[in-house]
């Protein structure tokens, strides 16, 4: 389990992608590179047809990195609804419940339309807080993570309906 922590920003925060040059996944999410070329602590949450990489500032724990392969066919669910209200946070790694740096999830994915929104577990309690144009973290009443949102990203929808 990985817990976060957020705080509100009062700046736009781009998100693009680099896939190519940071380990060549199918998608990799980078929010604006932040600056003295920085270390990164790394995670990955592993299920079903899905691997997941979170990259953090070694200074600092901030998030600044999401990688996404999946590695079947992903069977793909239409339920679940977003908020509207956007705020911008940025999100800082307050701790994980694991040794080591492999969490293992029951991972799902629903679709709404351009939206993809993976489920590491379900939960009443959910807040989105958004960490870039292009993505948002669900956590629960805890703060733990509990599922990831990707807004309009071609590569991966693409890759997920091959």
């Amino acid at each position: 389990m990985i817990k976060l922590k957020f705080e509100e920003i009062n700046y736009r925060v781009k998100s693009k992608n680099e896939y190519e040059d940071i380990g060549e996944l199918p998608v990799n999410i980078i929010l604006d590179t932040p600056l003295n070329d920085p270390q990164f602590n790394t995670y990955y949450i592993t299920g079903n047809e899905f691997f997941i990489e979170f990259r953090f500032t070694k200074e600092g724990n901030l998030f600044n990195q999401i990688g996404f392969v999946c590695l079947g066919s992903a069977e793909i669910r239409y339920e679940c609804t977003i908020r509207e209200d956007v705020k911008l946070f940025e999100c800082k790694l307050d701790s994980k419940l694991v040794k080591g740096e492999e969490i293992e999830f029951d991972l799902t994915l629903d679709k709404i339309g351009n939206v993809l929104i993976f489920v590491l577990y379900k939960t009443e309690h959910i807040r989105e807080y958004y960490v870039s144009d292009k993505l948002a973290f669900r956590v629960d009443q805890d703060n733990y993570l509990c599922g990831m949102i990707v807004i309009d990203e071609k590569e991966l929808i693409e890759s997920l309906m091959a």
